[in-house]
């Protein structure tokens, strides 16, 4: 994700909520009756995740009882919101001559080329084993930029313009090398990824103030493929993820920008790399976008039916949203913006069909709306605080209960729409559990009548996150019918 304040995009939610609420087709307190098909079986999910990125290295210095409270709200299935997949930032190196905000980068652990100091980057690494600690079932380590000595800069980030990439031309096996270094060594330790993400954000400039490197579709290739080549030649189990796509336009098209001024090919990756043998073996059949162009109002559920539609030419490829946060300055901690985040998961799981969503910053010390979490720690002897936000809670009511391998099922009902009243469904094949999320973006409440279609239902129960409650579990009412308040995120979980 760019830096926010290099960002002009400010879409505003609440007028396009304000307009959506109150359609005539939808009444106060309007009865809906939907059916849900367990047997008509859709994506496996894989995980719901959130990034380290960049604060955890002061977070994880903190008092330990603090680091420990945002350890249980971000990992905990009792006390938090249950993450599936902790994302760790492998940091290129601390550099401040083009990066002036310290936590825009991160140390590296390389010290010389196959020599490593694995007491850097302590405060990730405390994280990464409280992830471990509470039980989250993936790992996945990612990069923004090879370290300073692959590149053509000698920088983390603003390499030549006219270059199709900053990565040194050659360097592919050595910073593969470099990765499967780290990855064996935290394997040997007890913490195995089972992802690794070796690009972000390719057809980005990256001469802004964080960490960055972009490549063109034939250095991704090449990536890919040493990174393939390395693992296997070493033993190494771990699965790779790419491009990391900055937005959904280069997913299904070339930009324009790069390949007419300086002759080399970005973006277009679903045809290019899902058409590709070699690259479908070295990722699994899995490919990975961020969502920034289009996060928000009528272009999300635009660009997530697009997107399904272009995944649908390799329908045995599997697609994940990878990347997200709101694009918008202004920290919001309440419902509004918890909505919203909600509103965007629907839309990538139920419509675009994606297996895994994971946010942007678990915790975020800016004003602006990217973090699950919030600080206003902003130096070393500051208070140390952390603030929880809706967007936390309205993300729990997905990650806390659909866990990895459940799949998502079919939901039909009445009087839904994606600026009204939102659901989906998903069954754990295994334990018998079923869960529907619902999302009312209205300011009435709504009633559901839910009928099972494949599965007996013994208990169930209600998890709420509103303005006034945060995943508050709530028993049924006496006549069956589902109660979902008003501008709510209502998780239902049944069981056989």
């Amino acid at each position: 994700m760019l830096k926010p304040a290099l960002f002009a995009l400010a879409i505003l939610v609440q007028p396009l909520l304000g307009q959506a609420t109150r359609p005539a087709t939808t009444p106060a307190s309007a009865d809906h009756h939907d059916v849900v098909r367990v047997a008509q079986l859709h994506q496996t999910v894989d995980s719901f995740g959130a990034s380290d990125a960049w604060s955890f290295q002061e977070v994880g210095k903190w008092d330990p009882k603090l680091r420990e409270r945002v350890a249980e709200l971000l990992f905990s299935r009792e006390k938090g919101i249950g993450l599936s997949c902790w994302r760790f930032n492998v940091g290129a190196g601390k550099q401040s001559q083009t990066i002036r905000d310290p936590l825009r980068s991160a140390e590296t652990f390389e010290v010389v080329p196959g020599r490593y100091d694995w007491k850097r980057q302590a405060g990730e690494q405390w994280f990464l084993r409280a992830a471990k600690q509470h039980g989250v079932e993936q790992l996945l380590a990612f990069t923004n930029s090879p370290p300073a000595r692959l590149t053509r800069s000698g920088l983390t980030n603003a390499g030549p313009t006219s270059a199709p990439t900053n990565l040194e031309e050659g360097a592919e096996d050595d910073f593969a090398r470099y990765l499967v270094d780290i990855l064996a060594h935290f394997r040997a330790e007890g913490l195995a990824f089972d992802y690794v993400s070796p690009i972000n954000e390719p057809q980005v400039p990256w001469n802004q103030g964080q960490e960055g490197c972009r490549m063109d579709n034939v250095t991704i290739r090449k990536v890919v493929l040493a990174l393939h080549d390395e693992l296997k030649r070493r033993g190494e189990p771990t699965r790779i993820v790419a491009p990391e796509s900055a937005s959904t336009e280069e997913m299904r098209a070339l930009s324009n920008g790069p390949t007419t001024r300086f002759g080399y090919a970005v973006g277009d990756y679903i045809n290019v790399i899902c058409s590709d043998p070699e690259m479908a073996a070295a990722l699994n059949k899995t490919i990975c976008h961020h969502i920034y162009n289009a996060h928000t109002g009528r272009d999300l559920i635009t660009s997530a039916r697009t997107m399904r539609e272009r995944m649908s030419r390799f329908p045995d490829w599997k697609i994940w949203m990878s990347e997200i946060c709101i694009m918008q300055r202004g920290r919001d901690l309440g419902m509004e913006s918890g909505l919203t985040l909600a509103r965007m998961v629907h839309a990538m799981m139920a419509i675009e069909g994606a297996a895994a969503f994971h946010w942007w910053l678990a915790l975020s010390p800016y004003d602006y709306k990217d973090g699950l979490l919030y600080t206003d720690w902003k130096k070393p002897g500051d208070p140390e605080g952390v603030l929880e936000s809706k967007m936390l809670w309205s993300f729990g009511n997905f990650s806390r209960f659909v866990r990895p391998g459940w799949k998502r099922v079919e939901l039909t009902g009445e009087n839904h729409s994606d600026t009204g009243l939102m659901a989906s469904a998903y069954v754990d094949p295994a334990g018998g559990k079923l869960a529907a999320v619902y999302v009312n973006l209205l300011p009435e409440a709504q009633r559901v009548r839910l009928t099972v279609e494949g599965m007996n239902v013994g208990r169930s129960s209600l998890y709420i996150t509103s303005e006034s409650k945060n995943l508050e579990r709530q028993q049924l009412a006496a006549d069956g019918w589902l109660e979902i308040p008003a501008r709510s995120v209502v998780t239902w979980l049944g069981e056989k």
